[in-house]
C-alpha cells in the first residue's frame, strides 16, 4: 500500500508538472490560468472541441436485453464498466444518440451524484447512450486529443473549479455552461499525444 501511495503521488506531481509546464520548455508567460509556456495557448475549452452535451434527462423505458445505456455509476476513473448497464429499444436508441452520442476517444465527465467530477476517456469501440448525469466532451480531432483532455480535467484543481462553479444548491451539479467556459492550456496537437502517452505510461 505504501508503494501504491507513493506511485500515485508521483502520478500527481508528473501530471501537474506536465500539464502547467509541458515537455522541454524554457520559456514561459503570463496567462488568465496561470504561468504557461510561451508556445501555449490558454483557450476556452469549447473553442477546441466539436460537442459538449449530456445525456437523456427523461427516465427510459428499460427492456430487459437491447442496446445499453450508463450513468453516473458506470463511470470509473479510468475506465467504463458496462456491465452494468440498463438497456433501451433499438428506436430510443437511436433517438438519444442523435443529440449525445459518445464515441471512442471522446471524454465522459460525471455531472452529479456521489462520483461528481470523475472522468474519464472512452476507449469502448461498441456504441452506447448516456443518462443526464455524465456530460460528453467530444475532441476536435485537429485541435484536441480526447485523452490529454480527460488528464487534464482529472486534475484536483479543475475538478474544484468546476464543483465551486456549481454553487451551493441542495444536489451539487456540473453544468455544460461552466464547462464550455472553462479556460485551459492548450499545448500543441504533437505535445498533447506526448504528455498523454507518457501520463498513460
Amino acid at each position: 500500500q505504501s508503494q501504491i501511495n507513493k506511485l500515485q503521488d508521483l502520478k500527481k506531481g508528473t501530471m501537474n508538472e506536465l500539464l502547467t509546464r509541458g515537455i522541454g520548455h524554457t520559456e514561459f508567460k503570463d496567462s488568465p490560468v496561470g504561468r504557461i509556456p510561451k508556445e501555449w495557448e490558454a483557450v476556452y475549452l469549447e473553442n477546441i472541441v466539436s460537442k459538449i452535451t449530456d445525456g437523456e434527462h427523461l427516465s427510459p423505458n428499460c427492456v430487459e436485453s437491447g442496446e445499453p445505456i450508463l450513468s453516473a455509476k458506470d463511470i470509473q476513473e479510468n475506465n467504463i464498466e458496462i456491465g452494468g448497464a440498463k438497456f433501451v429499444s433499438s428506436k430510443d436508441f437511436v433517438h438519444m444518440r442523435k443529440r449525445c452520442d459518445p464515441d471512442l476517444g471522446d471524454v465522459l465527465v460525471v455531472s452529479r451524484g456521489a462520483t461528481i467530477g470523475r472522468c474519464t476517456l472512452n476507449r469502448l469501440q461498441n456504441p452506447f447512450a448516456l443518462m443526464g448525469s455524465v456530460i460528453l466532451i467530444k475532441p476536435e480531432k485537429c485541435k484536441s486529443l480526447g485523452e490529454y483532455l480527460s488528464y487534464y480535467l482529472k486534475q484536483g484543481i479543475v475538478r474544484n473549479k468546476l464543483l465551486l462553479l456549481s454553487g451551493s444548491s441542495a444536489q451539487q451539479a456540473i453544468y455544460l455552461k461552466d464547462v464550455k467556459d472553462l479556460k485551459i492550456h492548450l499545448p500543441s496537437l504533437e505535445e498533447q499525444q506526448q504528455i498523454a502517452s507518457i501520463l498513460s505510461s
